[in-house]
C-alpha cells in the first residue's frame, strides 16, 4: 500500500470519554473516534459529486495484531473494504484476535450519508490493547481508502491522551490497476 493522490482531507479525532474501570488486571478507557471528511465538490472540482466512504471498520489491540500496514501487501480483508467497501472478512479477522485477546474491541460505524458527515464511534482500549486502527473505503475509486494503522493512545510516557487529533492521507491499497 501506497500513498495516493492528496484530493481529500479528512482527520480523525481521538478522544477520551472517560476513565473506565479496571478490568482484568487494569484500567480501561473508553475512546470516541470521529471522522471527519472535509471533502466539498467546490474544493474539490477534480472527484466525482458522488464520492462516499464505506462503514468505517477497525479495532483497538496490541502489538501483536496488524489490520494494514503502510507498504504492505494488502490483506484479503483490507482488499475487500478498498474495492468494494465490505468489511465481512476483515470483521471476521478482527472477531477471531479478539478471541484470541490480541485486540479488544471492534470498531464498526455506519457510512456516511454524504460525503461531509461526521461519525462517532465509542471504544475501548487497556493497557495490553492501547493501539487503534482503522479503515475506510473511498469511492468511486478502484482500491483507495483512509485509515489509522496502530495509533498508540498513549503518549510517550504511557500516559493515555485526552485527544489525538490526526490528518490523514488517502492510500492506495495496491490491488486494482489504475490512479483512481
Amino acid at each position: 500500500m501506497k500513498p495516493a493522490q492528496r484530493l481529500f482531507g479528512w482527520f480523525i479525532v481521538v478522544a477520551a470519554l472517560s476513565a473506565g474501570s479496571a478490568a482484568f488486571g487494569g484500567a480501561q478507557h473508553e475512546y470516541q473516534v470521529r471522522f471527519d471528511s472535509l471533502w466539498n465538490p467546490i474544493d474539490h472540482s477534480t472527484f466525482p459529486v458522488s464520492a462516499h466512504f464505506s462503514p468505517l471498520v477497525g479495532a483497538s489491540h496490541g502489538a501483536g495484531f496488524d489490520i494494514w500496514s503502510p507498504g504492505e501487501v494488502a490483506s484479503l480483508g483490507v482488499e475487500r473494504v478498498a474495492e468494494i467497501g465490505s468489511a465481512s472478512v476483515l470483521i471476521g479477522v478482527i472477531n477471531s484476535a479478539v478471541t484470541a485477546g490480541t485486540a479488544s474491541t471492534r470498531i464498526a460505524g455506519s457510512a456516511p450519508s454524504a460525503p461531509d458527515v461526521v461519525l462517532t464511534n465509542s471504544f475501548m482500549v487497556d493497557e495490553a490493547h492501547p493501539l487503534v486502527s482503522l479503515i475506510t473505503m473511498v469511492a468511486p475509486t478502484h482500491d483507495w481508502f483512509v485509515g489509522i494503522d496502530s495509533l498508540d493512545v498513549r503518549n510517550g510516557e504511557g500516559q493515555f491522551r485526552s485527544e489525538i487529533v490526526i490528518d490523514l492521507p488517502v492510500w492506495d491499497a495496491g490491488t486494482e490497476p489504475g490512479s483512481n
